[in-house]
């Protein structure tokens, strides 16, 4: 549009005069260039009032249908620069029959807005993927969804972000033929009653304040083609170790074996509250069933008790692994797994990934022994969360770690910032630990970086 048209005022576009007919055709040329509106590197960049798209729907020639009519995907708040009942209105305008991706809030809905998003995917079949948020504590918000979703099925992904789920909405989503993506967020008034389906679904996330209605949700999945679960507890509640033991219990009966590759649970609950509660070996054991796992990723206060057994039965249970997190905190003391024991992990040839705490106090294993066993080059950061070790036996597992990591770079432990400590471990004792762990690092780095220098020299000669 000519430049004497708009005005900016804060980043806003402002319109200065009325639309007239000689601006459309320079409009006509640019607007079919564009392809989507997404959120870019430029957040700051200038956007158009609810004003402005108003006063371009209402001059609007009768033979344009949509404004631009190749835009295959949109960011809704990346196009406007104030959320407002009217603005709904011209969500249409912004979009053509060849949309196939909508992102937007649903912030400022009222009545004038409400049939504009109530009828949006009829309206425009071709969508694909959604991505919806806004104020549950709005009537008119839970009043649109239904509506919206029950002219969904070409949905393949789905995500109703900060919106519980309600329970009309979840029958239509378990109707969809091919919904393959699935995040949602489930309150406390959840119910799965008389709700199943799901057939299609691959990849599936949940929110929720506490895991019980994310059980719910899990038992009336009935795909046979499920790859991905993640979970998220919002309440700052430390999880008991028999929910997470639930969660595993209800995920073998409810999921294929071989399909499932990737399971992550994580919780805002940041410090555990003492030893008696932990993840015991056996509540691990459920998860041994799903034999092409390759992504465990358990973001959790709660602690673990296992020793080298435990991590032996999962080396030999998921051949595939990438990536093992057990524990954001540590396992406050309570790992009896050894540098031998940690050996059995690292040789998964895919693995890349690794957070677990250790006894380095204790060294069984030898040099000799590792030319038995596999070395591991993609892990190049190792996380040891809580360990022990003591100073007599740090060159000897700096030795072992270089030998069975030869490209790893960094070693963690002791992050103050989230591992805990018992009352048992006093604030110098884990400085100490922290410290212990660093030389080891250190002579990790010299010991790989002294065994690539030979290497390159021997090629040389």
């Amino acid at each position: 549009m000519p430049a004497d048209l708009w005005e900016e005022n804060n980043n806003t576009m402002v319109i200065r005069r009325a639309i007239e007919p000689t601006d459309w055709p320079r409009f006509r040329i640019y607007a079919r260039r564009i392809h989507g509106f997404a959120v870019g590197k430029r957040r700051k960049s200038m956007r158009p009032s609810a004003k402005c798209l108003l006063a371009l729907a209402r001059a609007k020639p009768h033979d344009i249908p949509h404004l631009f009519p190749n835009v295959r995907s949109w960011h809704w708040p990346s196009l406007l620069s104030d959320a407002s009942d009217e603005a709904f209105q011209c969500m249409p305008l912004m979009m053509s029959i060849a949309t196939e991706a909508v992102d937007f809030n649903l912030n400022g809905l009222g009545v004038i807005g409400l049939p504009s998003v109530q009828s949006m995917l009829s309206t425009f079949p071709a969508i694909q993927n959604v991505r919806i948020w806004g104020e549950p504590e709005n009537p008119l918000v839970l009043q649109a969804l239904p509506d919206f979703f029950s002219h969904g099925q070409a949905l393949r992904s789905a995500a109703i972000v900060n919106i519980p789920l309600s329970g009309s909405v979840a029958q239509h989503l378990a109707g969809f033929e091919h919904l393959a993506r699935l995040s949602v967020f489930l309150d406390h008034r959840w119910s799965s009653s008389q709700i199943s389906g799901f057939q299609a679904l691959v990849d599936l996330s949940i929110e929720s304040g506490t895991f019980h209605p994310m059980l719910l949700f899990l038992r009336i999945i009935e795909s046979p083609k499920l790859q991905s679960v993640s979970l998220c507890t919002m309440d700052l509640i430390e999880p008991a170790a028999h929910e997470i033991a639930s969660i595993f219990t209800t995920l073998v009966p409810q999921f294929p074996h071989m399909q499932l590759r990737s399971l992550r649970v994580h919780t805002q609950f940041m410090h555990p509250s003492g030893l008696s509660n932990f993840v015991e070996r056996d509540d691990m054991r459920p998860l041994f069933a799903f034999r092409n796992l390759s992504c465990l990723e358990l973001w959790i206060s709660t602690s673990f008790h296992m020793g080298n057994q435990d991590v032996r039965e999962m080396a030999a249970a998921w051949p595939h692994l990438e990536s093992l997190i057990l524990s954001r905190n540590g396992w406050l003391g309570a790992s009896s797994v050894t540098i031998a024991g940690l050996a059995h992990l690292l040789c998964l040839p895919d693995l890349h990934t690794l957070s677990i705490p250790i006894d380095g106090s204790i060294v069984d294993l030898t040099l000799e022994m590792t030319s038995a066993l596999q070395r591991n080059t993609r892990i190049q950061s190792l996380n040891l969360l809580d360990s022990v070790i003591n100073d007599s036996e740090a060159d000897a597992v700096a030795t072992l770690l270089a030998t069975l990591t030869p490209n790893v770079e960094y070693i963690d432990a002791w992050d103050c910032t989230t591992v805990c400590r018992t009352e048992a471990t006093s604030w110098q004792l884990a400085a100490e630990y922290r410290d212990r762990w660093n030389k080891v690092a250190r002579m990790v780095s010299e010991k790989n970086k002294g065994i690539s220098e030979e290497v390159v020299a021997a090629f040389i000669d």
